[in-house]
């Protein structure tokens, strides 16, 4: 089983999950169908290629240097959320 935990940038665990072979967009997409706050999670960097974050409740999050294409933000609160690549369109 492998652990992950999602901080916000206080460095508090606001999720974790572990499973066979996880990653961190596994952790993140099980959150977000979980509906689990993820208001100011610190994804800086995270690999979130064609995630599923459906309605996620990413505020304030930090997504600098995050791979995003082809992820699923439809329907996403992502307000005053930094790093996120110029032109990124939520419906």
């Amino acid at each position: 089983m492998i652990k992950i935990e999602i901080e916000n940038r206080g460095g508090n665990v606001i999720y974790s999950h572990d499973c066979e072979n996880n990653t961190l967009r596994l952790t993140l997409e099980k959150a977000v169908s979980e509906k689990v706050g993820l208001r100011g999670a610190n994804l800086r960097g995270a690999d979130l290629r064609d995630a599923n974050l459906w309605g996620a409740d990413l505020e304030g999050a930090h997504l600098g240097g995050a791979t995003l294409g082809g992820a699923d933000f439809t329907g996403a609160c992502i307000e005053n959320a930094t790093g996120l690549p110029i032109g990124l369109e939520v419906k």
